[in-house]
């Protein structure tokens, strides 16, 4: 390869890299700039490069997950069900060619009062799940309630505390969320809600109702419990 191709070809990729650095910086611009509006709307402050969030809520296993955990906007406020926080969050896993970045929507909806016995609860991956469970992985079934255990997989630490919080009407209540992805975890006074993905801002209000009305479901059943 002579000089004046060698030549061509780097201008190409400092063109191509300039380019691609400005969309992701547009993208992110005009994404801040939603969350923005949102924050106005919901009445919530905003807060951008919050590296703490994992520290503060580190008893949840979400907030373990991978390295260079961050989330890059945060919106927090108060409602009658307690402290609510939005947030874009992300984390690292993986090194060199194999590095992969997860970045998803995340809602935290802190109660005083309550103390929910830890679990997390996603939709179920047929095949991959099996696996899992045939090599040890836990997954809490319930023998009354075939659809809620086909739809998700549950674990918590303790397994009795989480049959006897779980019952058979605050699981109906929660079946609905398999369908639409959402995932939760929960310990003490503190619910995590997500579906592993970013969402779109203009969503927010009813993505962060989503997680209130969870909220209320607990603790009612924590009411009777």
């Amino acid at each position: 390869m002579n000089a004046e191709i060698l030549t061509t070809v780097i201008l190409a990729l400092v063109v191509t890299a300039a380019v691609l650095l400005y969309k992701l910086w547009w993208l992110w611009r005009k994404r801040r700039q939603l969350w923005e509006q949102v924050a106005v709307e919901l009445g919530l402050s905003l807060t951008v490069n919050d590296t703490q969030m994992p520290e503060r809520h580190g008893e949840l296993q979400f907030f373990r997950l991978g390295r260079n955990r961050r989330a890059r906007l945060v919106l927090r406020g108060e409602r009658p069900e307690g402290e609510v926080c939005l947030a874009d969050y992300q984390y690292t896993t993986g090194s060199g060619k194999s590095t992969h970045t997860t970045s998803q929507t995340i809602c935290l909806v802190r109660a005083s009062g309550v103390s929910y016995p830890h679990f997390l609860l996603r939709r179920q991956r047929p095949v991959l799940d099996a696996l899992v469970e045939a090599f040890g992985g836990q997954d809490i079934d319930f023998a009354d309630d075939e659809a809620f255990s086909k739809a998700f997989v549950l674990r918590g630490e303790d397994e009795t505390a989480v049959r006897g919080f779980l019952d058979f009407e605050t699981r109906q209540q929660l079946l609905p969320l398999a369908e639409r992805r959402v995932q939760l975890e929960a310990r003490g006074g503190t619910l995590l809600v997500h579906s592993g993905r970013l969402i779109d801002p203009t969503g927010a209000r009813d993505f962060l109702q989503q997680a209130l009305d969870v909220t209320e479901a607990l603790r009612r059943r924590l009411a009777g419990w």
